[in-house]
């Protein structure tokens, strides 16, 4: 090997050595709420943190979890695409709805709607009930505060238009 490589690799090494060695190495400092407890074998435990954990073991054995709900009932007024409507849910059981929408197009389109809201993801899915020319689907989410619902809305028939929603509580 040549002479200068191992020099050169000599040197790294040093200044490796001396720099790890270098460091200053501080004890960890203990939390000011923290209770230490020395048992006969000399070791510690933390006898604070060990009773957290408990506590949140009873708790989460002795309360079961509740359910997440959203509730769509009542009226809701917004727009389909630039002509004003109001949607009314009048049944909600669980995540799924019954209900019904009017349209103000040329003429008032009122038709019976069904769907489901996922009450994790805010998700709304609803579909018209009836067969006319105008029914569709509709795909949104409802606000994390539950007062406004916004999506698009899908005719069924075959090269049916797609248009926006929203509706406000």
């Amino acid at each position: 090997m040549n002479a200068k490589v191992k020099l050169l690799i000599l040197s790294s090494f040093l200044i490796s050595v001396i720099l790890i060695g270098c460091g200053t190495k501080e004890e960890p400092k203990e939390p000011a709420d923290s209770v230490k407890t020395t048992v006969p074998d000399t070791a510690t435990v933390d006898t604070v943190a060990q009773d957290s954990v408990d506590a949140v073991k009873d708790s989460a054995e002795t309360e079961p979890a509740k359910p997440k709900s959203v509730s769509v009932l009542g009226t809701w007024s917004g727009k389909l695409s630039n002509y004003s409507a109001t949607l009314t849910i009048s049944n909600q059981n669980g995540n799924n709805f019954t209900g019904s929408i009017v349209v103000n197009y040329r003429h008032v389109a009122k038709h019976p709607v069904s769907g489901t809201v996922d009450p994790n993801t805010g998700v709304f899915s609803m579909r018209d009930m009836d067969q006319t020319t105008s029914s569709g689907k509709y795909y949104g989410k409802v606000s994390g505060n539950g007062r406004s619902i916004s999506g698009s809305y899908t005719e069924n028939k075959p090269g049916g238009i797609t248009v926006n929603f929203s509706f406000n509580k």
